[in-house]
């Protein structure tokens, strides 16, 4: 597969075309992808400038889709990222596999995989460390502001106990009105507020409407998971949004690798909520 390097807003990306969609990974940081989407335009938000301070250093955003472990903490969670990985380009298979992270003790790597008309990614954590850890693969992708999340929770069958839930953050209202409640999914609208915003359920697949362009995730669903027995969630910042997915959580041997897979398309959709184009996107 061929590829060439351009710079994204300050950070090496090795771009690659495939099957009308065109992706980049990070050279630099990450493992990160900072570019998917269609030709020159980028469903991803890429945020070099944004961070905070942690106890380990200074850590930033940088944006596009990033690899984390789940239940989330401080400061592990924020482990900096921001040393050199190294890429492999095998056939139409592009690996790109950070360094250990020694405090963690972890060592995190993205395998994109093209199919007709979509990338298959897979997330991988390697337990470096000499002792049992428990995690679950936690992959997330930061979109450009604008646009509409969207997570279907449509009934699951027919009875008297319940079988849909929403899982709610501390700094989450409910009267958000970036929050919206259809028929039979949850929508969260993104708009340039300070507040952050955050929701989580359970399913097997979620999308992003961004100006004509319908970003979906899909997943297999299996447990348990973290957050309430969420593995699909949207975190709303002021400049991005994010559409999340978990793996299983479970106890990880030494030398053993955890493993997530999501399957990304992009279509187009002149509307983000015209049901019948979106239910047939998201079936």
């Amino acid at each position: 597969m061929k590829w060439r390097d351009v710079l994204l807003n300050g950070l090496r990306v090795r771009m690659f075309e495939v099957n009308g969609i065109s992706f980049g990974v990070a050279l630099d940081v990450g493992p990160r992808v900072l570019f998917f989407g269609e030709k020159d335009f980028n469903l991803f938000a890429v945020l070099p400038e944004v961070g905070f301070q942690t106890p380990d250093g200074f850590w930033r955003l940088y944006g596009g889709h990033r690899l984390w472990v789940a239940p989330e903490a401080m400061p592990q969670t924020y482990s900096i990222d921001d040393g050199p990985v190294d890429v492999e380009v095998r056939g139409k298979r592009v690996t790109v596999t950070g360094p250990v992270e020694e405090k963690n003790g972890i060592r995190k790597r993205l395998t994109i995989k093209p199919e007709e008309k979509a990338l298959r990614v897979v997330h991988e954590v390697e337990n470096t460390s000499r002792w049992p850890l428990e995690f679950a693969p936690w992959a997330i992708s930061v979109l450009r502001g604008g646009g509409y999340a969207v997570i279907p929770l449509k009934p699951r069958g027919e009875g008297l106990l319940p079988d849909r839930h929403i899982a709610l953050w501390p700094y989450t209202s409910l009267n958000d009105e970036r929050l919206l409640f259809l028929e039979d999914c949850l929508v969260v609208k993104h708009r340039a507020v300070r507040e952050p915003l955050k929701v989580g359920t359970r399913g097997s697949v979620a999308a992003y409407w961004v100006e004509g362009f319908l970003f979906v995730k899909r997943v297999e669903e299996s447990g348990p998971y973290p957050d309430l027995g969420s593995n699909i969630e949207v975190y709303a910042g002021e400049n991005y949004i994010e559409l999340e997915t978990l793996g299983p959580l479970r106890r990880v041997e030494p030398g053993e690798v955890h493993s997530h897979e999501e399957l990304w398309e992009v279509k187009r959709m002149e509307s983000p909520l015209e049901r019948g184009a979106l239910d047939e996107a998201l079936s």
